[in-house]
């Protein structure tokens, strides 16, 4: 058991000294984080599995909320202990039945979790929402109705507003740190994309990592994380939230194949550019999602001329998936403008793409 926590600790040191390496790029932003949580759970000797799949580091339950959970050990002959250890209150031992099922008591608070093996401990943060959809609390709820108009635009004053709002709201009861950390991570993100400033992509990726564990009480934390990954082109699991549908929408036209003629006949949607944005957006993917929601009315046009704007071709700060993005929406325009040359130079870009829609249909265009 020893040598399974002298194993978690050099990965885990590994994994954290290159961080910024896989950071780099922001297309391996959300793989780094789905493999740091992987080593981590192989190389635990004991973990937590709730509803099938192992615990995070962080996890985020509701008041009252009952949280079965059971113990896997990779030595299933050594006995378990199971303590919570509720913030400012005594430890409660949980007492581990032949069942094997545990319940949480939630009703104690935020707090950690801590299982030991023999020499080995696993520890897991927990924390507790007094009530779902905390956006819906009147101070976050104005906090984040500072913010409602596109593209991500903004002075330092403007921002300042928003910062000072998020502070009240990091104070509020009920509400974990991590829930408006990660919304004042995710208008970081976005304020220094505007300024240039390329360490947005950490911003962005850390607003995934801590709101992530809200998204099965908190739509809005569900839409950053959405967003989130529609900007690093992983497209399958947003084009199946149905709840964001000119965000899904765009991701299901992004990650179909394409065929011009049959994708806009039936894909028209008249009314769709007629409604807002679902959640703030960087300017470039403001005009480029407006572009595409043209393009999807069957609008070539309109989407056309988008796509000629400024705003559209060019980004304050890298952004190799934003690039990626245009040259795929301006391929497929081009095609069904019978440009076939054209488009050959759009799809040329995408030979090597870490999309792999977008790398299957640049490289069978390319034939």
């Amino acid at each position: 058991m020893a040598l399974a926590k002298y194993f978690e600790d050099i990965i885990d040191r590994w994994v954290e000294d290159n961080r910024d390496r896989f950071a780099d790029d922001l297309s391996l932003g959300h793989t780094w984080y789905a493999y740091k949580q992987e080593v981590r759970t192989n190389s635990a000797a004991v973990i937590a599995v709730h509803n099938g799949r192992p615990f995070e580091d962080l996890m985020v339950f509701l008041k009252g909320e009952k949280i079965i959970f059971q113990i896997e050990s990779a030595n299933p002959s050594i006995r378990c202990g199971i303590d919570y250890l509720p913030a400012g209150k005594p430890v409660r031992q949980i007492q581990s039945p032949k069942t094997n099922q545990h319940t949480i008591p939630t009703e104690e608070g935020e707090g950690i979790l801590r299982i030991t093996a023999g020499n080995y401990v696993k520890q897991y943060r927990i924390k507790i929402l007094d009530k779902i959809r905390p956006e819906t609390i009147p101070v976050i709820r104005d906090a984040l109705n500072l913010v409602t108009g596109n593209p991500a635009t903004w002075d330092q004053y403007t921002f300042e507003k928003i910062r000072n709002q998020v502070a009240i709201l990091l104070k509020q009861a009920g509400v974990p740190e991590e829930f408006g950390r990660g919304i004042m991570e995710f208008y970081l993100g976005l304020f220094h994309e505007t300024l240039g400033e390329p360490n947005y992509r950490k911003r962005l990726e850390a607003a995934f990592v801590l709101l992530r564990p809200f998204t099965p009480y908190s739509d809005y934390a569900a839409l950053v994380c959405a967003y989130y990954l529609f900007r690093i082109n992983t497209f399958a699991p947003v084009a199946a939230m149905q709840q964001f549908p000119l965000l899904s929408s765009v991701s299901a036209f992004f990650n179909t194949p394409f065929q011009p003629a049959k994708q806009i006949s039936e894909t028209k949607n008249p009314s769709a550019n007629s409604k807002p944005f679902e959640i703030l957006v960087s300017q470039r993917d403001f005009h480029v999602l407006k572009a595409a929601r043209h393009f999807l009315d069957g609008d070539i046009d309109s989407a056309e001329k988008l796509l000629e704007t400024p705003e559209a071709k060019s980004s304050a700060s890298p952004d190799p998936q934003g690039d990626e993005r245009y040259h795929l929406l301006q391929a497929r325009v081009l095609l069904c403008r019978s440009e076939k040359k054209k488009a050959h130079r759009s799809y040329s870009y995408l030979r090597t793409s870490s999309c792999p829609v977008f790398q299957e249909e640049a490289v069978e265009f390319l034939k």
